[in-house]
């Protein structure tokens, strides 16, 4: 998204196409609420412009001791949530949800070809695998398709 010159937002078509696909993709998503993907996400969870923001003003702490206390930096050089989240409850969910990280809100879908115009989400997500089945059943995918994972 960009601005013109009166500050209003112009999208490109591809991200018509993507905000398109994405909203088709969240009215049919389920999340099973499980929390699989905040203990089993390796790699951390990525922070993004105005994640530790937001998250330092609901915790009440500095920038600095949220970074001490909570994250890491990755070989990548970004800095990510420590793994697994400490803001996640077993009983409770997500300590932090209206909070969450930008990486978080978008879960499962993992990025989006610009090329192929394809939507790429974690095949390891239950909620994603149980959209899987009820697809297959109600015949919208066939097994033979391509869905990956």
């Amino acid at each position: 998204m960009f601005s013109d010159l009166s500050g209003r937002y112009i999208m490109s078509t591809d991200q018509i196409l993507i905000q398109n696909l994405y909203t088709k993709f969240f009215f049919e998503f389920k999340c099973l609420e499980c929390g699989k993907c905040c203990i089993e996400h390796e790699g951390g969870i990525l922070l993004q412009e105005g994640d530790i923001e937001r998250i330092t003003i609901k915790l009440n702490i500095s920038k600095k001791k949220f970074k001490e206390k909570y994250t890491v930096v990755g070989e990548d050089h970004c800095r990510r949530i420590k793994y697994p989240c400490p803001f996640h409850d077993k009983e409770h969910g997500c300590t932090i949800y209206m909070q969450r990280t930008r990486m978080c809100h978008d879960y499962p879908v993992r990025g989006w070809d610009h090329m192929t115009k394809q939507l790429f989400v974690d095949g390891n997500c239950p909620g994603i695998k149980k959209m899987i089945i009820d697809k297959k059943i109600q015949g919208v995918i066939k097994s033979e398709d391509n869905i990956g994972g």
